[in-house]
């Protein structure tokens, strides 16, 4: 475009954007997410089961997991979830058969074909649908909504979230407040302490990718991250505690090195996994130590014990496992002996495990195949295109990574961490696969190489 004068002026576009919390969407997505960011199940609605004797009788699970409110609640959510993906359904299904992502709808697919092995077929297919609709979920993130639009969501996400734990602490502590270990250990709108713990951290990694634009909005996420590390440490959750710990490291390792060069970045990445692996090796040979300084025993609360009795148990299906979500069956099955010899056991306390019980070697060589490409998708986004938007993302993929070893589960039914994978996942495949494409750069939010229009 010419002014007046003759000069050649570059325009560029702008509009005013409302917030999320502004438009009918912004809450419809509010509604199945509060739910998959509680994992299915709110401490209101399980407040009979949060006492010790409960607890102790292993009744927690049958309680609340399987009652009817609970599947009709499960189902009302869904259908919110397919209320909203059905008008961008083709675009959703062809965004997963691309070839780039393959390695990531590869795992929910095997999880399907486990029906024909499962201990229990319908419940591998209660829970398989509900998976796959998690991960249209997902992948409807990165289709519908753009990358600032997706870390603004979870940040208004994380305010709600956030509003209602205090809420339940403060005026519903039956629901709000661990009743059964008798320590007033925090858990808000989830049903355990390390829950809270781990969703809270993945509820603050929005706050450190939204650049603020005015020093009040500066002031208000100072405050949201000051509210929900506290959460966190009230929780008193080690494995809450070690998480966040972890999580702000690398958020801010990884912000730090946006002021260097690819290759410095790359001496830099080569000292700290350095440091990192020192660190694990000297953790593994101290960890009844260790355990004991953050106040557990030497067993780590009796997960060492869990580990060593489950070598067996997968030792009898290595290649398969015992069909998605179809071992812990109480006294049914292989999960009837471990029940014996442990009280109210429904998990195995370890990601790998857990995915081996269920989905075999086959599952676990899947699940690490996709979390390395994914990795190495983080790796290429910080060298070439480093963005709040790629920041958000590789920090989920960091959580994610972090569940191999922290006790948490990877496609787990009804859990924002899976939805969250696949939409980071999504996108950094995108980014890494698109290295010249300034459409693709321009959506990352790098106005760097972003193109200016010039008209006239």
């Amino acid at each position: 475009m010419r002014t007046k004068t003759g000069k050649r002026q570059s325009v560029k576009a702008t509009h005013s954007v409302q917030p999320i919390f502004n438009l009918v969407l912004g809450w419809a997505l509010l509604v199945p997410t509060l739910f998959f960011v509680a994992r299915g199940t709110f401490s209101f609605d399980r407040v009979q089961s949060n006492n010790l004797l409960e607890y102790d009788a292993g009744t927690i699970m049958e309680t609340g997991a399987w009652s009817i409110y609970y599947r009709g609640e499960q189902m009302l959510m869904y259908l919110v979830v397919c209320l909203l993906i059905w008008p961008v359904l083709p675009s959703i299904f062809k965004e997963i058969a691309r070839p780039r992502n393959y390695w990531l709808i590869l795992l929910p697919i095997w999880g399907g074909l486990s029906m024909i092995w499962s201990q229990d077929p319908m419940k591998t297919l209660l829970n398989i649908i509900p998976m796959f609709l998690l991960t249209c979920f997902g992948t409807y993130l990165t289709v519908r909504l753009s990358p600032e639009r997706q870390v603004e969501f979870f940040l208004f996400a994380g305010v709600v979230t956030l509003a209602a734990n205090y809420l339940l602490v403060i005026f519903y502590p039956s629901a709000g407040i661990a009743q059964f270990d008798g320590k007033g250990a925090w858990q808000g709108l989830f049903v355990h302490k390390n829950q809270c713990g781990i969703l809270m951290t993945y509820m603050l990694i929005p706050a450190f990718c939204v650049p603020p634009s005015t020093l009040l909005k500066r002031l208000g996420l100072v405050v949201y991250v000051i509210a929900d590390l506290f959460i966190i440490v009230m929780t008193q959750s080690r494995t809450g505690w070690l998480t966040a710990s972890c999580c702000l490291v690398f958020l801010t390792m990884a912000k730090l090195s946006w002021k260097f060069a690819w290759k410095e970045k790359v001496l830099i990445a080569v000292c700290v996994l350095a440091i990192v692996s020192l660190i694990s090796l000297l953790c593994f040979a101290y960890m009844s130590e260790l355990a004991i300084l953050l106040g557990k025993d030497a067993t780590l609360t009796g997960r060492t014990n869990i580990w060593a009795t489950l070598w067996p148990v997968l030792g009898k299906r290595p290649y398969v496992g015992y069909g998605y979500s179809a071992f812990w069956l109480g006294m049914r099955g292989e999960s009837a002996t471990l029940n014996l010899a442990f009280t109210n056991l429904a998990n195995a306390e370890n990601a790998v495990m857990q995915m081996w019980l269920e989905l075999g070697g086959v599952g676990v060589v899947i699940m690490c195949a996709g979390i390395l490409i994914s990795c190495k998708h983080v790796w290429w986004s910080a060298l070439h295109r480093p963005s709040n938007y790629t920041l958000w993302c590789s920090a989920n993929v960091f959580l994610t990574v972090l569940a191999l070893v922290d006790g948490d589960k990877i496609m787990f039914p009804n859990t924002i961490e899976w939805a969250l994978y696949v939409a980071s996942f999504i996108s950094l495949s995108t980014n890494a696969r698109n290295p010249k494409s300034q459409k693709v750069a321009a959506r990352f939010g790098l106005d760097e190489v972003r193109p200016t229009y010039q008209l006239g």
